[in-house]
């Protein structure tokens, strides 16, 4: 028995050895992370960071901490610029829930509305002090009744309590509206430590073993990929109507949430999807007798716009456009700063002039308004993806649309720019009547004509297509005959939409026709007649 806890006491004494040789050799390093730039995705970002340190001989221990919790362990790559004498023998990721980074914002903000709460209180006291002071100066009487007092002391003593009550007044103003703006502030920052306590309370650390054939300063390079980060693009197209000039406007909404703020870092924006798989494999095409299945019901999301704020209001110098095998990627000359609240913000990519056809389309059976339309070739040197695309005419914004489609450089794009109420088009029934023909057999006959007004209200001239329609039969005993307007005095297609390409000059009114009849036997009930 003595023997056998000599032998443990033995071993103990060793592994304690053990152990301590192990830490003697291994040199435990901790530096901080500095975040040098960042790729940003359609869904997903990489982060890039650096790390400088001193080495020492032998092995190391490097510990990175405060590391987004949603980084992708697959994505961590460690690379050194000085790999000789340097090598790395294992890199592990944990999950931790010591958030300093975190803990520090939360730290920094209660500062923060503990010195607002300190300054309302001082200027609330203030405040009451001015209230109470402007009280007794209205209560207040100088003179006793007993004292003999003339006009001019009287309208001295009205002018300092008028001086006074004034300049107590705007100080209260003042006061009230401070108190406000703290008020307003504090609320703010409330609702932002509300949202840090909420995120998740955990963070990951990258341990880091490797040897050094001998003491150096080393810089270590470390990139991960975060999935609560993305950009879209967006679009704004400023057109002027008088010079036929429309500039287009590339944006990129970028938005983050990955637990870091992004500051002053070199920022690349890449349309390629790195989260995309392979081709997808094409099975099959079976068709069977169809059976119905039963309805399926939706139920309709709530969505709440948002309205980006810029933080980059400068448009030059523009970032270098890379094409890559499958991409583009867009790289930003200067540092900015994203900061990771998940809110979007907006950045100008580069700004491009083409010239635009503008012309106008009216269908008065439908609508009595004129609609503007526009044409132009994409001028940039990639193409337009899909995204918004908010439209602005001579500075006043006039429609919002979602293009769907990728449009192509030096390809057309056609837009919807709105109605104008500048032109009047006014479409009425003249005439409509009914009669009847034959002995025998009695036919009936439908008169229609209608009339067309437009007049251009504009400064300048304008072109229009206008368009409206004939009827037509789909039955051979229903006949239909037009009258007018007659072939050459219109487009007339086999659908019976009539077009008019016209050109109105400044106040010009014109006036056309729509006139035709119906007929078929009188026991007929012709469907679809207005």
């Amino acid at each position: 028995m003595k023997g056998d806890r000599f032998f443990h006491l033995i071993l103990l004494t060793w592994l304690i050895l053990l152990i301590a040789m192990v830490k003697a050799n291994s040199s435990e390093i901790t530096p901080e992370a500095t975040i040098r730039k960042v790729i940003i995705y359609p869904q997903g970002a990489i982060v890039k960071k650096e790390l400088r340190f001193k080495a020492q001989v032998g092995e190391n221990v490097l510990n990175i901490y405060d590391l987004p919790g949603d980084l992708v362990d697959e994505s961590v790559n460690i690379s050194t610029k000085d790999e000789k004498g340097i090598k790395i023998l294992d890199v592990k990721i944990e999950k931790t829930y010591l958030r300093k980074v975190i803990q520090g914002k939360i730290k920094s903000l209660e500062k923060k509305i503990e010195e607002l709460e300190e300054t309302i209180t001082k200027n609330q006291d203030d405040l009451e002090i001015l209230k109470t002071s402007i009280e007794f100066i209205k209560k207040s009487t100088p003179f006793s009744q007993n004292l003999k007092t003339n006009e001019a002391e009287v309208e001295s003593f009205a002018k300092y309590l008028e001086r006074s009550l004034k300049e107590r007044l705007d100080r209260v103003s003042k006061l009230e509206k401070t108190i406000k703006k703290l008020n307003e502030e504090k609320a703010m920052i409330e609702k932002e430590l509300s949202q840090l306590r909420k995120s998740g309370d955990f963070s990951k650390v990258v341990t880091v073993i490797f040897t050094s054939n001998s003491p150096k300063e080393l810089t270590l390079e470390l990139s991960y990929m975060v999935e609560n980060a993305g950009w879209k693009p967006k679009y704004e197209l400023r057109i002027d109507s008088k010079t036929k000039k429309v500039d287009v406007v590339n944006l990129a909404e970028i938005a983050q949430n990955a637990q870091e703020d992004w500051k002053n870092v070199e920022l690349e924006i890449s349309t390629a999807k790195p989260h995309h798989g392979p081709l997808p494999e094409l099975y099959p095409w079976y068709i069977d007798v169809y059976t119905p299945r039963p309805p399926v019901v939706y139920k309709k999301l709530k969505t709440k716009a948002i309205s980006p704020e810029e933080f980059l209001e400068e448009k030059e110098p523009e970032p270098e456009v890379r094409e890559e095998v499958s991409s583009f990627t867009f790289i930003f000359p200067k540092k900015l700063t994203v900061p990771s609240d998940g809110k979007p913000h907006s950045i100008v990519i580069t700004t491009a002039t083409s010239d635009i056809i503008l012309n106008y389309s009216a269908v008065p059976k439908l609508s009595s308004y004129a609609y503007l339309n526009g044409s132009f070739k994409n001028p940039l040197s990639y193409p337009i993806t899909s995204g918004i695309v908010n439209i602005f005419v001579d500075g006043r914004f006039v429609n919002r649309i979602n293009i769907r489609k990728q449009i192509l450089p030096d390809e057309n794009m056609d837009l919807s720019l709105g109605i104008d109420e500048s032109i009047k088009i006014e479409r009425k029934l003249v005439k409509k009547f009914t009669e009847y023909t034959g002995i025998l057999s009695k036919e009936k006959r439908i008169n229609y004509e209608y009339e067309i007004i437009i007049t251009n209200g504009k400064k300048t001239g304008i072109n229009i297509n206008l368009k409206d329609q004939f009827p037509v039969s789909r039955n051979e005993k229903i006949k239909v005959i037009r009258e007018l307007p007659k072939e050459g005095e219109a487009k007339i297609g086999e659908d019976g939409i009539i077009q008019w390409e016209l050109k109105l000059n400044p106040g010009e009114k014109k006036t056309f026709k729509v006139k035709f009849s119906i007929e078929a036997p009188e026991e007929i009930e012709i469907g679809g007649l207005e």
